[in-house]
């Protein structure tokens, strides 16, 4: 069965709220991409459809009157599921909002919480306030919406957004001094949109020509975007007091400004988490200062431009209204299926035990039952008798609580003991004793992609080794659940947990930051782990030019982390350019797919591993040296292979582009006399796999490069990087026989001394295990005290 809506279904909706914007962003808008089944309707109207039996889902909103309450106690009454939809706690809205609510809305809005069959809320501190009203509770996230990108170019000019929520002039002296600052200093104009306040009209006595005020509330968001782009802004503030009422606003700030590719700078850290400090919006201080520097920083027209297109890249790729409306039809369509009985949901696994949080709660999955945790130090007791953190699937969040909780250490060792695993493949007892909860933080799945595959196989063969081990992926267009499927079809049969990172991340003893955008993401989590690990395959600012991205991605080698990496040539790199401390793990060769088959091999073949989309590769460098090479030598058959971003030369060339898998790699290796492998920083596995099957390499002649040949110049060819010298070289290498001869067999010693992968994931464990034996016996119960979020 789907886990979409099905259009049958008939979806009645009612709001009390007005014209407001969140009936609009939460209600209205999205409703039309969840199904075309539906009626928004006034409550008479709502409830004569309820009573006649023509509704499969009720859904009502935020304020509700005593009419809406009757139509939700018919719904009850009828076996009609419901729906309760906020983004605030209107039960504890404070006075200075201006919207206290009456008690009967209070004991309306109490009444239907303890009704519905779930309750969808904007952000996890909000559902945290629910607890307690409802057990059956979901956080689905506010979106961006479909807006062209707006030129970002020109004077900077700032725009501020005045909410009923935050009045400028009320405690921002701070604020309104930057303001000042930036248009004296870097020509700032300014535009204030909403509620105006005295502080507001001051500024625009004193500068006339650069502050501007749009009066009045706008209750449609994209005319509000639309206005935002008219009036030419290029740049925001979004000044938000840290209180209790303010951290349960979800981040829709970011989104609308992201939405038009304009950057942003905020100063609540806690409501914008997810905000990536000068990749995506600048996080700053509220002081006057603090906020001068973002003001100073978005200026400057490229750091606009390079973060206004990194936030709109959030809308559009993982944001937008459509990835919404998706999350809304699978709680719909669950909820119905639930309350007719038809269980979309496949049955409980009894032998599958872990914990997880669920709504706030901590909740421990053992023999088809699940128990609240209710103390937080509870989690090490739980690792100790073997539990670890799971994914909650669908039909274990859906399960009822056990009636009595899990309070004492006392409970948890007379748990039952864990159900035997059923998979065939039983974990090897780890090195020391204990299994490790590794937690891996991955940038977005390449299907195909070396590193991906570098990464999940070092993580599937921890977890062959016994530890408790998840991926957690960012900046992903696919779902989570798609994540895991690709995870496991493309790369290795992983058990543990994928899926996107959210905003938790289970207790962990380490966390692999494996690339440069990963390594904020994992400090987010500092309070909760014992050690961040920084897992490295190359020296990543070579990816760039020189500019932000390059010093970016530099300044996390300036951080002190430990670095496990791929290869000798990165741990020599950081260890004497940056004096960091590092390990490194050999690259592993399957010995029963690369092996060597000489009496297949031919003596007039040339393979390049050509990657035009990979600069590093040195793509158009070996295209010009082979078009010389072919020159010199037309007899000999000139081979592309390694990407499906194909190029057409001018010469004779059989392009191959990506192929089907490994044997086939293989294959190629044992026909060609010759392949050429360039390596400007780390090299990939290609070469070695090239030598583990005879063949013999080609690679530059760089300073350092030998490195990564045993420190010596008798196994890969090195040839001179010049294109006109470099034909000269291949040309005389590929017809002297002896030098070919010994190459390889060279080649073949050389990759025999690499490791297989359960190898590689045995160098990881050791490497970790002395680490972590040099930690306090308590880190872990200190590291899991930190409060819980639900994940969104």
């Amino acid at each position: 069965m789907s886990n979409k809506l099905d259009p049958k279904h008939h979806v009645v909706l009612v709001s009390d709220s007005g014209r407001i914007p969140s009936y609009y962003v939460r209600f209205l808008d999205p409703i039309g991409l969840v199904t075309q089944n539906y009626n928004v309707m006034p409550v008479y109207e709502a409830g004569a459809e309820v009573v006649a039996g023509r509704a499969d889902l009720l859904v009502v909103q935020r304020w509700l009157g005593d009419s809406t309450l009757k139509i939700v106690e018919a719904a009850k009454e009828r076996g009609v599921p419901i729906v309760y939809e906020t983004d605030d706690n209107l039960l504890d809205l404070p006075k200075a909002s201006g919207m206290v609510m009456s008690e009967g809305h209070i004991r309306n809005i109490e009444s239907v919480l303890s009704m519905a069959d779930l309750v969808v809320c904007s952000t996890n501190p909000l559902a945290k306030e629910m607890i307690g009203r409802n057990e059956n509770i979901v956080v689905i996230s506010n979106y961006g919406l479909d807006k062209p990108e707006v030129n970002v170019g020109g004077d900077p000019h700032l725009a501020v957004v005045n909410t009923d929520y935050f009045k400028l002039g009320d405690s921002k002296a701070s604020f309104f001094k930057a303001l000042s600052q930036a248009i004296e200093d870097l020509k700032y104009k300014i535009t204030f949109f909403g509620s105006v306040d005295a502080e507001m009209t001051a500024m625009h006595a004193r500068f006339p020509e650069a502050v501007s005020i749009v009066d009045g509330f706008i209750d449609n968001r994209s005319a509000f975007l639309d206005l935002l782009a008219a009036r030419g802004v290029n740049v925001a503030a979004v000044p938000l007091d840290d209180t209790d009422q303010h951290l349960i606003k979800s981040d829709i700030k970011f989104l609308d400004f992201a939405s038009l590719g304009v950057p942003a700078i905020f100063n609540n850290s806690r409501v914008y988490a997810s905000v990536r400090h000068e990749v995506d919006g600048y996080l700053t201080e509220d002081t006057q200062a603090g906020w001068f520097e973002g003001l100073e920083y978005f200026a400057h027209h490229a750091n606009r431009k390079r973060c206004g297109a990194a936030a709109r890249k959030v809308v559009v790729e993982t944001r937008g209204i459509s990835q919404y409306a998706d999350r809304l039809s699978e709680a719909y369509a669950r909820v119905i299926d639930k309350k007719m009985g038809k269980s979309a949901l496949p049955p409980i696994d009894r032998d599958r035990s872990g914990f997880f949080w669920q709504a706030g709660h901590l909740v421990l999955l053992h023999d088809g039952v699940k128990r609240h945790v209710t103390t937080k130090p509870l989690i090490a007791d739980l690792i100790d008798a073997g539990f670890g953190f799971v994914d909650p699937r669908p039909e274990e969040y859906v399960l009822q609580m056990a009636s009595k909780p899990l309070s004492n250490s006392a409970q948890v060792r007379a748990l039952p003991p864990l159900a035997r695993r059923t998979s065939s493949r039983m974990p090897i007892s780890p090195a020391s004793g204990r299994p490790l909860t590794i937690s891996w933080i991955v940038p977005g799945l390449i299907i195909g992609g070396g590193g991906h595959r570098n990464i999940i196989r070092c993580a599937y063969h921890l977890e062959k080794l016994g530890h408790r081990v998840s991926l957690h992926f960012i900046d992903s267009a696919d779902s989570g659940e798609v994540v895991r499927e690709q995870v496991r079809e493309h790369f290795y049969p992983f058990d543990g947990y994928v899926g996107l990172l959210g905003e938790d991340l289970p207790p962990s003893d380490i966390v692999f930051a494996t690339h440069w955008t990963t390594v904020a993401h994992a400090e987010r989590f500092s309070d909760r782990i014992g050690e961040i690990v920084y897992f490295v395959q190359d020296f990543e600012p070579y990816f760039y030019s020189m500019g932000s991205e390059y010093v970016m991605a530099e300044n996390t080698y300036r951080k002190g982390y430990y670095a496990v990496t791929s290869g000798i040539w990165c741990e020599h790199f950081l260890r004497n350019a940056y004096g960091g401390e590092a390990d490194h793990f050999q690259f592993p060769i399957d010995r029963e797919i690369y092996f060597n088959r000489s009496a297949d091999r031919r003596k007039d073949r040339v393979i390049f591993f050509a990657k035009p989309e990979m600069p590093r590769r040195c793509y158009e460098l070996g295209v010009q040296a082979l078009r010389a090479f072919h020159k010199l030598r037309p007899d000999i058959e000139i081979v592309f292979f390694g990407s499906s971003h194909q190029r057409p030369v001018d010469f004779p060339v059989l392009q191959l582009g990506m192929l089907p898998g490994p044997h086939d790699l293989a294959k190629l290796y044992n026909e060609a006399t010759i392949g050429l492998a360039f390596s400007t920083t780390n090299p990939s596995l290609v070469p070695y796999e090239m030598m583990a099957c005879g063949l013999p390499v080609v690679d530059l002649a760089r300073p350092g490069n030998e490195t990564n040949y045993d420190n010596g110049f008798d196994l890969a060819r090195l040839v001179d990087p010049d294109p006109l010298k470099m034909a000269q070289e291949i040309a005389a290498f590929i017809s002297n026989s002896d030098d070919l001869k010994e190459r390889s067999e060279r080649g073949l010693a050389f990759a025999a001394t690499f490791p297989e992968e359960e190898g590689v994931g045995r160098r990881i464990e050791g490497l970790l295990m002395k680490r972590v034996q040099a930690w306090d016996d308590h880190a872990l119960r200190r590291a899991t005290s930190a409060s819980p979020a639900i994940a969104s």
